[in-house]
């Protein structure tokens, strides 16, 4: 079943998502955030591997 969003609608949830989430990590640091944004992106990038969606070739680093 596909459910139509709106662009208005959907930016208002992703604001109110982001209110949220900045609310909660306000005791971070910058560096905390940028350490789990780091790990995150890492995380994604090797599933996407895993699976074959991307390839990378670890000889240029």
């Amino acid at each position: 079943m596909s459910q139509s969003v709106s662009t208005s609608d959907a930016l208002d949830e992703l604001r109110a998502l982001a209110a949220t989430i900045n609310a909660r990590n306000r005791d971070l640091t910058e560096q905390e955030a940028d350490d789990i944004a780091d790990r995150f992106v890492r995380d994604v990038v090797d599933d996407m591997i895993a699976e074959g969606k991307v390839k990378f070739d670890a000889g240029d680093v």
